[in-house]
């Protein structure tokens, strides 16, 4: 129940991710209807302290429920070893995957790494810790998740993270510290490693690119992770 509950509040923040991703990228232009009018700051990147469109909160909700199954989820005693070891990791690449969009909008972030279980007046407001320290934490939140998946393998529908999802973040990460936060080389060959992993497992590109999102064809193998 816990997992479902983390995807869910995750999907809550799907229009966040359009925001920004797509939206303050050069992947879109101006369709038939003119410009994208409530978004037009974010679309050119004029953002504003008073138009600052999506804030962080849903974001650390959703971490919060990845810290609550990473603190308790040991504990419990499982029937199948595979099925806890698959749970947290699944919390370790949700966790991963929230900050890095965190730490590429926002740069240094509060660190939170343990849930809220009370009321504590010193938890209301956290100094922000350096960017450095939160891709410290993103990079050992995705090597302990792809340590912990006991396969390969993908949930029906692709719908919940996986070793090959989590190496495909793990590309994305490194790639994006190698250009801009002076991995160089070393993290560059770290990236390359992480998405030939995602090749050896069962992911192909589709002959039309078209048909990756029809509706009939949902976690097709062009797919590593719906949301």
């Amino acid at each position: 129940g816990a997992v479902t509950g983390m995807y869910a509040q995750f999907r809550s923040l799907e229009q966040d991710l359009y925001y920004l991703g797509e939206m303050r990228s050069q992947t879109l232009g101006n369709g038939v209807g003119g410009d994208y009018q409530n978004e037009f700051e974010m679309y050119k990147n004029t953002l504003t302290s008073s138009s600052a469109m999506p804030n962080w909160q849903s974001f650390y909700t959703v971490i919060h429920g990845a810290n609550l199954i990473l603190k308790f989820v040991p504990a419990i005693k499982f029937s199948s070893e595979d099925n806890k070891n698959n749970i947290l990791a699944q919390a370790h690449t949700m966790r991963a995957f929230c900050y890095f969009v965190m730490v590429r909008t926002w740069g240094d972030l509060p660190l939170v790494e343990d849930p809220t279980l009370g009321y504590d007046p010193k938890l209301v407001q956290r100094e922000r810790s350096p960017k450095a320290e939160v891709f410290t934490l993103i990079k050992k939140d995705i090597d302990d998740a792809i340590q912990l998946y006991p396969n390969n393998n993908f949930a029906p529908g692709r719908v919940t993270f996986s070793k090959s999802a989590a190496n495909t973040l793990k590309g994305q990460i490194y790639l994006w510290t190698a250009k801009k936060e002076n991995g160089g080389t070393s993290d560059l060959n770290t990236a390359l490693s992480a998405l030939n992993e995602v090749t050896t497992s069962d992911v192909a590109l589709l002959t039309n690119y078209a048909s990756i999102f029809d509706f009939s064809n949902k976690g097709n193998k062009e797919v590593i992770f719906a949301v």
